[in-house]
């Protein structure tokens, strides 16, 4: 097991802190070269002389004669370190949460739940290990192309139609295409990294 750190975004939040929130989706960076597919993992050398790729994702050409390898950037047993956006105040006596008075280590706000446009937020790549509120065990690692979500994994990943709190495909195509813009669009079906989590803490 080993502990690594997430930027969530953040509408990602509200879902992995009422544990709705079940999935999370990140593209293969730098995309696999077009026609390319997915061969699964690399778990020995045999036919292979490069030993540094072992246990990497490989993607292949259809003649198997060319391979990209991908190391992914969470495994089965990690444990995710949720980075939001923040601010730290100095001392809790001056703030309203819920620590005691008299607790002059300050406390840390959090943007997804304290919408304020009078605090400076800070950018959740500054956020110190003490502020994390949100860790995320990994059980489950797959690698797909984006539009093979199904419908009931599309909700737990946490886009929701706010009309009827059903799953809306055009919303989470929009989402994509936001989040991702140095991705391929939604619409050219990109390589995606599926992750199984549960909330920790």
């Amino acid at each position: 097991m080993s502990e690594k750190s997430i930027c969530l975004k953040q509408w990602e939040i509200p879902g992995l802190l009422d544990g709705s929130k079940t999935l999370i989706v990140r593209p293969v960076t730098p995309q696999p070269p077009e026609g390319y597919i997915c061969a699964g993992r690399l778990l020995d050398t045999t036919g292979h002389h490069d030993r540094k790729n072992i246990g990497k994702i490989a993607f292949t050409d259809l003649d198997y004669k060319d391979a990209h390898y991908y190391k992914l950037p969470f495994e089965v047993g990690d444990v995710l370190m949720g980075r939001e956006s923040y601010y730290h105040i100095d001392s809790c006596e001056y703030c309203m949460c819920d620590d005691e008075p008299d607790d002059q280590s300050g406390c840390f706000l959090y943007e997804a739940t304290h919408d304020s446009d009078a605090i400076k937020w800070r950018s959740p790549v500054t956020m110190p290990p003490e502020a994390v509120r949100i860790k995320l065990a990994v059980s489950g690692v797959r690698v797909l192309r984006v539009q093979e979500l199904t419908k009931e994994e599309c909700m737990a990943i946490g886009i929701k139609n706010p009309a009827n709190d059903g799953y809306n495909w055009g919303r989470f195509a929009s989402q994509w295409d936001v989040d991702y813009l140095k991705c391929p669009k939604y619409e050219m079906n990109p390589w995606a990294i599926v992750a199984e989590i549960e909330r920790m803490i």
